[in-house]
């Protein structure tokens, strides 16, 4: 799992997105937000695909917090 940090500028709410991020998604694409996290896909993509993509970033991310619990790194 890759994990990227992004930060946000204060002042003007912009963000610089890295090569990776907009080489796999295109300039145009979607951002699906809850109260803590956010899937970010293409626009028009297949939202049953895209749903299956996300369940397995969410097993993935529960084996990382369960691991950094037990202070195991990768």
């Amino acid at each position: 799992m890759v994990e990227i940090s992004v930060r946000v500028n204060p002042a003007n709410r912009l963000a610089y997105l890295p090569k990776l991020i907009v080489d796999q998604l295109g300039p145009d694409f979607v951002i699906f937000p809850d109260q803590r996290s956010a899937v970010l896909f293409r626009k028009g993509d297949d939202l049953e695909i895209v749903a299956r993509s996300a369940s397995r970033l969410a097993r993935e991310l529960a084996i990382v917090a369960i691991e950094s619990r037990l202070g195991k790194t990768r």
